[in-house]
């Protein structure tokens, strides 16, 4: 953290009694106008030795040997910056002895009247806030150290005011921060090479430096707070001493900076600009006030140059930092730097404007000055509210802009949601449905066009007609629905297909462009979506199609893969239906019950209530039988033989064949373990369901038997057959049945085989047969 570790209490603090320091230093730069008038202590009295002609004290007729009487009533000894500073800060009233005359004179106040201090005072408060600004945002010893630099800096430029007051803090401040800011910047200088990878010797001599200003400073304080007759000679006297020892203390970073430059950037180009950069800003900087005022000050004892004239080159050294750091040579800040350049860019030309208005309508005294005063003041407030209105809007972007916010909170979550689908279905539950609440339409629907073919995920009421014929008509747009393109490729075309808005209304600017990004996001899910599918599919012929055991083997980790994920997908889905769709219709007999108990109805009204309930009986007994389809939990309860015929007892009710069914060797049979028993199952359902979708058998025979050496599966049908090796499995885009492939697929994760014999038009025998394995469990 460098020499001295700064803390963020220590680093507050010091903010704290700054920001004290410069609320009083801002009060007197404001409520006192300076009057520039230097005195010395004569036999005769005390004489006016100087009147700086750029104050206002030159219209009161003060003049160079005029012999001060009273000042406000009050003899010249009365007042303290007489005694101590040898000046006089400001009066209303002068009475002075001219050519042995006495003349009374008025001094004429000018309240908007603009001098250095004005301008300094709004700098400090500007590096004020820059310096929390880095101190917050870069997190390194060189960016803490150089909000101390900008801290010092503005200590300087706020106590200029105040000392031109007559304020001993306002002194002591000053002095001190001159000789304190080429340390800090040395100090800034050592760190922020060594983070880039250069180090330096004699680093731990900077701690003496500081050494060296605290003693200074201290007596300093002292002498200048507790005012006295020996202030004065005093004050000459750490004059001297601050100004030398500032001067050397400069002298030694440009001369650091140049060997850094000499020495270093041949290597490092990044590094050249920066010393480069630094080494011409401070020079300028400081060499016209060093020049034309500190150097004649201690040769000659009088300035060549006025002090605040030249301070204002001091002001391109923060310039010069704040231009290393917004093109992100210092720290990576740049983009919030430039902002804030920019803000204050845009915000000169309505100041302009306000000061042009205020100075037309409102004339008054001194408008030049006036006009500057509130040029400055136009510029901070506007840059500071442009720079602000982000922030602002987004923290109250709910309350300003509430369809805005609820749009990008919804872009957002549906963002999210795309990074975590793995399948087609899920873009309804997790997707679709955000689409629909957030237009606030009656439906929407995400289409794909295939060939000949369409698959619908729907959430609404969406007229699938109606939608499919605006999409083969290529309209995007009717009376009912709006048909946006997500993308299109050669296997497939999707669709967003939305109603009207529930209110009627159109869609509104920022609703389109929300749709716009929606759509790009869409349209690089579907597309990963679709490649999954592809590839999902062609790994299960692959491991179907193995052309021997050992490549069956090898594929087995993918099978297993591919199964386990299907039956928790089924669970999950089982679960869902058992937890909601089922309980929800479960309570709505419940109440359909109750109202229909406390009406009287007609017996005709009776029966169709009672149909009604009954209906509903019937829903909850089918989705019952397809949640045990899912997850055949009795499985673990009775065995696969029975769990089988369970199976078959149903489908005998509902399939338009005779179905027949018989097992040997139960024993056995349940001996193997529940995942071969969970394959052999929804082997069974596979064969059952290609029978009702192709076969148009009149009887089907199932036969399951088992030894102790493994277990035989067969099949039976007199349908209508199909020629060997003819692939019957539908492969469409929303199509994710097991098919003939992923039933082999199955048989050689369990390493058993699979045999069908089947010409057109003599049915169907299929013979499964597994070996035991005790060891498979789920």
């Amino acid at each position: 953290m460098g020499i001295f570790p700064l803390k963020s209490k220590f680093f507050y603090t010091v903010l704290f009694l700054f920001s004290l320091a410069l609320g009083y230093f801002l009060l007197l730069t404001f409520a006192f106008v300076p009057m520039g008038i230097d005195v010395d202590k004569t036999k005769e009295g005390w004489e006016v030795r100087n009147v700086e002609s750029s104050n206002p004290t030159i219209e009161s007729g003060v003049r160079e040997g005029d012999l001060i009487l009273e000042i406000d009533g009050k003899r010249p000894e009365e007042m303290k910056t007489m005694e101590s500073w040898r000046s006089i800060s400001t009066f209303e009233e002068i009475v002075v002895n001219r050519d042995g005359e006495p003349l009374t004179l008025h001094a004429s106040r000018r309240y908007f009247w603009i001098d250095f201090h004005y301008v300094y005072s709004l700098f400090s408060v500007l590096m004020l806030i820059f310096a929390v600004y880095i101190y917050n945002k870069v997190n390194t010893s060189s960016a803490q150290i150089l909000s101390f630099v900008f801290i010092n800096m503005a200590a300087i430029f706020m106590s200029l005011g105040a000392s031109a007051r007559g304020s001993g803090l306002g002194k002591a401040i000053l002095f001190t921060g001159l000789m304190l800011f080429p340390i800090l910047f040395i100090h800034f200088l050592i760190r922020i090479f060594s983070e880039k990878g250069y180090d330096f010797p004699g680093v731990k001599y900077v701690k003496w430096l500081y050494m060296i200003v605290a003693a200074v400073a201290v007596p300093i304080f002292i002498s200048f707070i507790c005012e006295g007759k020996y202030t004065y000679p005093l004050y000459l006297f750490f004059t001297k001493v601050t100004i030398v020892i500032t001067l050397i203390l400069f002298l030694i970073s440009l001369l650091f900076l140049g060997y850094v430059s000499w020495k270093q950037t041949k290597y490092n180009e990044l590094l050249g600009v920066i010393t480069k950069t630094l080494w011409f800003s401070i020079f300028i900087s400081c060499a016209p006030i060093a020049l034309f005022a500190f150097i004649p000050r201690i040769i000659w004892g009088e300035e060549a140059a006025n002090s605040f004239v030249m301070g204002w080159f001091t002001l391109l050294f923060p310039l010069s930092l704040v231009y290393l750091i917004a093109k992100n040579q210092l720290y990576d800040i740049g983009l919030i730097t430039r902002r804030l350049l920019l803000t204050t860019t845009i915000s000169i030309f309505p100041s302009l404007v306000i000061v042009l208005t205020v100075t037309v309508l409102f004339p008054g005294d001194d408008p030049l000055n006036r006009a500057i005063l509130l040029f400055f003041i136009s510029v901070c407030m506007i840059t500071f509210v442009l720079y602000s209105l982000e922030y602002v809007t987004t923290r109250f972007e709910a309350i300003m802009f509430p369809r805005k916010y609820v749009l990008q909170n919804s872009i957002k979550k549906i963002a999210r949601d795309l990074s975590k689908i793995n399948n087609f279905r899920e873009l309804k539950d997790m997707v679709l449905l955000d689409i629909v609440n957030t237009l606030e339409v009656f439906g929407g629907a995400i289409v794909f066009h295939a060939k000949d073919t369409f698959e619908w995920i729907v959430e609404g009421d969406i007229d699938e007609d109606e939608a499919k014929s605006l999409i083969l008509k290529g309209t995007t747009t009717s009376s009912n629905y709006t048909c946006l393109e997500i993308n299109r490729n050669e296997q497939y075309t999707s669709y967003l297909i939305f109603t009207k808005k529930r209110s009627h209304a159109v869609l509104g600017k920022e609703e389109r462009e929300w749709l716009n990004m929606l759509i790009s996001y869409l349209a690089v899910s579907l597309e990963n979506l679709h490649l999954i599918r592809k590839l999902t599919i062609r790994l299960q012929q692959l491991a179907a199609q193995a052309p021997d055991e050992r490549s069956a083997s090898e594929l087995n980790w993918f099978r297993k893969l591919m199964f386990e994920l299907q039956e928790e997908e089924r669970v999950r889905i089982a679960t869902d239906l058992h937890d909601t769709t089922m309980q929800d219709l479960f309570f709505l007999k419940q109440k359909l019950s109750a109202l229909l108990s406390r009406v009287t109805l007609t017996l005709e009204d009776a029966k169709l209530a009672d149909n009604l309930l009954e209906y509903i009986d019937i829903i909850n007994t089918n989705l019952r039988q397809s949640c045990f389809e899912l997850h055949p939990h009795l499985l673990e309860e009775i065995g696969l033989a029975e769990t089988i015929r369970k199976v078959v007892d149903r489908e005998r009710i509902v399939s338009a064949f005779e179905i027949g069914y018989e097992y040997y060797g139960k024993p056995w049979i349940e001996l193997h373990g529940i995942e071969t028993k969970r394959h052999l199952f929804r082997a069974v359902q596979e064969l059952i369901n290609n029978a009702k979708k192709h076969s148009y058998a009149k009887q089907v025979r199932i036969y399951l038997s088992a030894t102790e050496e493994g277990l035989q599966l067969e099949y039976v049908d007199d349908g209508v057959g199909f020629l060997a090796g003819e692939n019957r499995s539908n492969r469409d885009i929303g199509d994710s049945g097991m098919g003939l492939e992923q039933l082999r697929s199955r048989i050689l994760y369990l390493k058993g085989q699979m045999e069908i014999e089947t010409s057109p038009g003599q049915g169907v025998q299929c013979v499964i047969t597994v070996p035991l394995q005790k060891g498979l469990s789920a």
